[in-house]
């Protein structure tokens, strides 16, 4: 369809708005925003010199208005993929810190399955000097954010600490990240008993049978005896026997005297 020669042409309102419409697209926004614009001040240029040949002013302002929104979608969508962004790479640190102090850990967990015992040090620099390399090849001074981890260690215990920085756009300092590893020494050994020397089976058997009959029988611990029974006569005499008495021996018989 022609365009009547005496009316006023549209094309650049028309060209102002389209622009418009795509800017609210985010991946070429700005793009379309900086032609939007300018196709809306060449239309407004034209129609202002000559009305009688260019109109469409409605259009033109719409297209400006439709360029002002997209730049400022675009604005907020990138402000928040910023953040986001920002928010990713901090959690992206914590989780290298956390790596870190696992892997010096693991170094003096294999130190303590050595030696017994987790060495007595305190400080990064004290423990990269004894844990390399014989436990640990490149043993990490600092957490993902920078600072240095502290090590305080003991025989029976240890502690890594890192402190992270506030996240962005706050500024409260967050919790400090702590891991520790604890041991108990297991309690020495009794002293070993020696074996009683082999026994023949015979008297094997008789210490078994002695140590069952023990068990067995009631306590052999003399008591008092029992007093005699009151139908005994004590002290019962023997009977008398009838035997006749012994004649005595006789005398010898003096010699006669005799008279001279």
């Amino acid at each position: 369809m022609k365009r009547d020669p005496g009316t006023p042409s549209h094309l650049f309102a028309n060209a102002a708005l389209t622009l418009g419409v795509l800017s609210l697209l985010p991946p070429l926004a700005p793009l379309w925003v900086v032609l939007g614009v300018a196709a809306a001040l060449l239309a407004g240029a034209l129609t202002t010199r000559s009305p009688e040949r260019y109109a469409g002013r409605p259009k033109i302002w719409a297209g400006v208005a439709l360029c002002g929104l997209g730049a400022i979608l675009f604005i907020g969508e990138s402000a928040l993929f910023l953040h986001w962004k920002i928010q990713q790479q901090y959690e992206q640190r914590v989780e290298v810190s956390t790596l870190r102090m696992a892997e010096v850990s693991q170094a003096l967990e294999r130190y303590r399955q050595e030696q017994g015992a987790y060495p007595d040090l305190k400080g990064i620099a004290a423990a990269k000097t004894l844990l390399e390399p014989n436990y640990v090849h490149d043993c990490p001074v600092t957490d993902g954010f920078g600072g240095p981890i502290s090590v305080a260690s003991q025989p029976d215990g240890f502690a890594l600490t890192c402190q992270p920085p506030p996240r962005p756009g706050s500024g409260h300092l967050p919790v400090p990240l702590v891991l520790r590893g604890s041991f108990l020494p297991a309690p020495p050994a009794p002293p070993e008993q020696e074996a009683p020397p082999d026994q023949g089976p015979a008297e094997a058997a008789a210490e078994s049978s002695s140590t069952e009959g023990a068990d067995r029988s009631p306590s052999a611990t003399p008591g008092p005896a029992p007093p005699p029974s009151s139908t005994e006569p004590a002290n019962e005499a023997p009977p008398a026997t009838s035997s006749p008495p012994s004649a005595a021996p006789a005398a010898p018989q003096a010699p006669p005297a005799t008279g001279r």
